[in-house]
């Protein structure tokens, strides 16, 4: 061995991709996600089912957990904000309700 040079283990050549072969003696390939673990569907299917999409989203394997737990905790807390705002908008409207009964009474 080279002065100068350190040797390389097969580990750190797996690491980058280097080295490796697969069993039919080619480079192994990046295998393609199947389509509902694309970033967009998982994007798309969050906005328009909210928290009930949050399962593919752990299933997709080359997302951090860092993003999972983030992206988590955003849809769920914005989920009890649009439910509180449902609730207050519905005591709204039953408070006007009220009020538009009791003029049609009054009349």
């Amino acid at each position: 061995m080279e002065e100068g040079k350190k040797e390389e283990t097969l580990s750190d050549l797996a690491s980058r991709g280097e080295g490796v072969l697969s069993p039919e003696g080619s480079p192994p390939e990046k295998k393609k996600l199947p389509w509902y673990f694309r970033s967009w569907i998982i994007i798309l299917a969050i906005f328009s089912f909210g928290p009930l999409a949050l399962p593919l989203l752990w299933v997709r394997p080359r997302t951090g957990v860092w993003l999972k737990v983030s992206v988590s905790v955003l849809v769920i807390a914005m989920t009890v904000w649009m439910v509180i705002g449902a609730m207050e908008y519905y005591n709204l409207m039953m408070q006007h309700m009220q009020e538009l009964s009791a003029a049609m009474e009054g009349m």
